[in-house]
């Protein structure tokens, strides 16, 4: 500790370097900190990843639409074992400040895919047989106080309807549903595709990408590869790639 005043009096000899040396090691330590927040959010997200799952998606950009009838030929390739597909609402409640997660799926095929999902069986009966009907995640029904029964105004910042030429949409809650695995999801609106399809104005026919279930995920590439071969030198050329990646 002898040395210690001659050490403290050399640092202060040059106020300027000194301070601007501490500050260098304190941003230092706090992007290290940050980057490990941020590392650790990805890894959380990504741990969550269904290997059997992949998304079949636009090849050149996400938010542009693939047609329906790629489903049928998507179904075709060896090691797929079921496809499903979904198709962004951009939904907001009352206010573009209360963004709902919304999505227009095919509910008999949506929730084999996505079997953690947890949706009574007499609720995904009322969503089937009920073409303005909505399940939202729990999350979702407790900020709104949404109940099953409810009828609830949705309005898309995408999507016009026919009937009025407003963007101005109607559900009726017909269940709620739980997902242990992934608590974002429980923020969602789900709803029919075949009544959104039928009511909007354009991009009829179109999905915004496919699901597909894999029977084996070590051959991950290769099924990919194999759903994307199909649609080639098309107008409506795909990427598919993992549900990891797609995080």
């Amino acid at each position: 500790m002898k040395y210690f005043p001659l050490i403290w009096a050399g640092l202060w000899r040059k106020r300027t370097r000194t301070v601007f040396t501490i500050l260098s090691i304190m941003v230092a330590f706090l992007l290290f900190g940050m980057l490990q927040g941020v590392n650790s959010a990805f890894s959380n997200a990504t741990k969550g990843a269904n290997l059997n799952r992949l998304y079949v998606m636009n090849k050149f950009s996400f938010v542009e639409a693939l047609p329906l009838a790629h489903l049928a030929l998507i179904k075709t390739v060896p090691g797929v074992t079921g496809v499903t597909h979904m198709q962004w609402f951009g939904g907001y409640y009352q206010d573009q400040k209360n963004q709902v997660v919304s999505w227009a799926v095919d509910p008999a095929s949506y929730f084999k895919i996505f079997p953690e999902i947890h949706v009574p069986k007499d609720q995904l009966d009322a969503l089937l047989n009920m073409r303005t009907g909505a399940i939202i995640g729990r999350k979702l029904a407790e900020k709104y106080n949404w109940k099953i029964g409810d009828e609830i105004p949705i309005t898309s910042a995408i999507w016009v309807k026919k009937s009025d030429q407003t963007s101005n949409w109607t559900f009726n809650v017909v269940g709620i549903f739980d997902d242990p695995e992934n608590s974002a999801r429980a923020n969602t609106l789900i709803f029919n595709y075949d009544y959104f399809d039928e009511a909007r104005t354009f991009a009829n026919g179109t999905v915004g990408w496919f699901v597909i279930t894999i029977d084996d995920p070590t051959h991950a590439a290769q099924i990919g590869a194999g759903v994307d071969a199909l649609f080639a030198n098309s107008p409506n050329e795909t990427h598919t790639q993992t549900e990891k990646e797609n995080m």
